[in-house]
């Protein structure tokens, strides 16, 4: 147990203590200081956190609007266009976009946020419908200028996701898909220069 002397040398400190407690001493200062830094910084973590998971569902809404404009209006080219370039293309995006779709979803998830809702931003709900109500005759033109626009737009997205995205498997499904939309831009190009 406990001696009389520790006890009574506690005591004393305490009453020796506590007055200067009250009156604000440097180490309460400190103590308090320290506590508000501790407080903001943890405060600052948890912002950085929901920043960051803000930002993972940004890029996850925009990247699926993107997705589905490139689906649908490929679908829309292979049921419209005759040149079999042009509709070997509309079905490699087809499929390209529906496997990265798929392959988004399963990052959002591994990430802990939900999937967006799939569907089409009003710019890009008016870019499909521009395809559809384009005559026979200027839809493949506006489909290749549709493709490259819609192209350029998702590469500097996934870009700026892959460079200054939150470490995960968000950042790493932008990373592993930059190179498949690069090179969809290059084949698009490819036609855009032979007709």
């Amino acid at each position: 147990m406990f001696s009389h002397k520790a006890l009574a040398t506690a005591a004393l400190a305490g009453v020796l203590i506590l007055p200067l407690a009250a009156c604000g001493s440097p180490q309460e200062q400190a103590a308090e200081e320290s506590a508000e830094s501790a407080s903001e910084s943890s405060s600052s973590v948890f912002e950085s956190v929901s920043s960051s998971a803000s930002e993972n569902v940004d890029f996850a809404g925009r990247a699926t609007v993107a997705g589905v404009f490139e689906i649908e209006s490929s679908k829309l080219a292979i049921e419209r266009t005759k040149k079999a370039d042009l509709k070997a293309f509309a079905q490699k995006m087809v499929t390209d976009h529906t496997k990265a779709a798929t392959e988004l979803k399963a990052a959002i998830t591994a990430a802990g946020l939900t999937p967006p809702t799939e569907g089409l931003d009003s710019e890009h709900q008016a870019m499909l419908d521009d395809l559809k109500n384009a005559s026979a005759e200027d839809f493949d033109g506006k489909y290749i200028d549709a493709q490259q626009k819609a192209h350029d737009k998702t590469i500097d997205l996934f870009e700026k996701e892959a460079k200054d995205g939150q470490a995960g498997p968000v950042k790493d499904f932008a990373t592993k898909t930059l190179p498949a939309l690069q090179m969809h831009k290059t084949e698009i190009q490819k036609l855009d220069d032979k007709y």
